[in-house]
């Protein structure tokens, strides 16, 4: 488990929190974060409004393949809604190649307004040199 609570400029209280657990074949973490209007970031960003979020993921590691899915939620008071990220994780490593296929959606009042996919492939012949190819296609 772990937390971290800060408090910012006219002591405004915000914080992350959540669990990380690591199990034979799979690792599942669960964060949480809220951030109360006025809350000021060390960067300078102010909250507007309350905000809440949270991140769900979840990993399979096994010899065949290495399997994620990633939900994440935010609350967005100012519209009366919550935006959702959802992702899904493909890793594959056969010898000197490693290959990631990811697929994602974002849900937004209850509509799609963003999905694409990704795949990235590295080559790896010696210890120090590789190459890397990345296609990715995204709809808006």
């Amino acid at each position: 488990m772990f937390s971290e609570c800060v408090r910012s400029f006219k002591n405004r209280i915000g914080g992350l929190f959540g669990f990380s657990g690591y199990f034979a074949y799979i690792d599942f973490n669960l964060v949480g974060k809220y951030f109360p209007v006025g809350f000021y970031s060390p960067k300078g960003i102010e909250a507007r409004d309350d905000y809440i979020g949270g991140t769900v993921d979840v990993k399979h590691r096994s010899r065949i393949a290495n399997l994620g899915l990633t939900l994440t939620m935010d609350n967005k008071t100012e519209e009366d809604s919550t935006k959702y990220n959802l992702r899904l994780n493909f890793e594959k490593k056969i010898g000197i190649l490693n290959a990631k296929f990811q697929m994602r959606w974002r849900y937004l009042a209850q509509t799609k307004n963003l999905s694409g996919s990704r795949i990235f492939l590295r080559i790896k012949p010696l210890k120090n040199i590789f190459i890397d190819l990345r296609l990715e296609e995204k709809y808006v």
